[in-house]
């Protein structure tokens, strides 16, 4: 199957095997070895590798110990303090499930983005181009080294993204429980697919990371590239609220910011657990993923013919 038969496919699927198959491929070439020593020497490697160690760790102790620190501070201050307390440690958290919802997404397509940059500036691109690989399996080699090592901390924070949605979900269906509106059924119902939907949109925000941040890459110098990867991944976040402002538009509970939220942090397609008008989701969805691996294979194509057309 050649080349141009493959980009036929899904590009998520496509990127997601190829960055896979690089590994296997090179991973006795002397280039892929030097990458790989020098992407595990970073500064940020050690600290990527640590912090899902460490949430392991600390997350479910902190879920024990908050019921008995609340109690002891409500025993010594009063539920006021501990109301006060509240309040600021949720806009704490609110800051950081808003960092967490974009994290994964901003270190592929920087790290993918200065990577490439790094290699042409260098003068070792045109080196690379006459290599007896194909063009593409040069760039996915490249790209593959430099993300292998952070690939822990991007699952971590894809994974926290998710459950943080879902948690802010439950929430918002119990307040409106309370006020009449049973929508728990529906929740059963529609959560087997809105975790199939909330999986298939991390592989695509990965995917579409890494096109983005090669692309930047090629077409830009080290200075520019990282401020292009960085306005492509925030188009990315404006095209999921736009996809989640619209759902919400027609879902028949009471509007509030905070019921639309949860698709902010993890995409549109958990506002299907909050009973939204299921026809206006299906239809929005399959937009909403058509145009988005639209836009990845339209990125690849013209990478690829870049590639094809490099001059020496």
């Amino acid at each position: 199957m050649t080349l141009e038969e493959r980009l036929q496919k899904l590009s998520t699927q496509f990127i997601l095997r190829e960055l896979m198959l690089a590994r296997v491929r090179n991973s006795n070439h002397p280039l892929f070895r030097r990458w790989s020593y020098a992407a595990y020497d970073g500064r940020f490697v050690s600290l990527a590798e640590s912090i899902p160690e460490q949430l392991a760790q600390i997350l479910p102790l902190t879920l024990i110990t908050a019921p008995f620190l609340a109690f002891i501070v409500i025993l010594l201050f009063g539920t006021q303090t501990l109301a006060t307390i509240a309040t600021i440690i949720g806009l704490l958290l609110l800051i950081a499930i808003l960092m967490v919802a974009a994290g994964g997404t901003f270190i592929t397509a920087s790290l993918g983005a200065l990577a490439v940059a790094d290699e042409r500036e260098a003068g070792r691109w045109e080196l690379m181009m006459i290599l007896p690989r194909k063009r593409i399996d040069v760039l996915m080699m490249r790209i593959s080294t430099i993300l292998f090592p952070y690939r822990p901390l991007v699952d971590t924070l894809n994974l926290l993204q998710t459950i943080a949605a879902l948690m802010m979900t439950f929430v918002f269906i119990g307040q409106v429980n309370r006020s009449g509106d049973d929508v728990f059924g529906t929740c059963v119902i529609f959560l087997l697919p809105t975790l199939f939907l909330l999986t298939m949109e991390r592989r695509q925000d990965f995917a579409l990371s890494v096109a983005i941040g090669s692309y930047a890459g090629l077409a830009r110098n080290r200075d520019t590239a990282l401020g292009w990867a960085m306005s492509g991944v925030v188009a990315l976040m404006a095209a999921r609220l736009m996809a989640g402002m619209v759902i919400f538009a027609f879902a028949p509970w009471e509007r509030g910011l905070f019921s639309v939220f949860p698709s902010v942090v993890a995409g549109p397609s958990v506002l299907s657990l909050l009973s939204a008008s299921p026809l206006t989701t299906v239809l929005v969805l399959m937009v909403y993923y058509g145009l988005r691996e639209l836009t990845l294979s339209l990125l690849w194509r013209t990478m690829h013919n870049r590639l094809i057309g490099w001059e020496l």
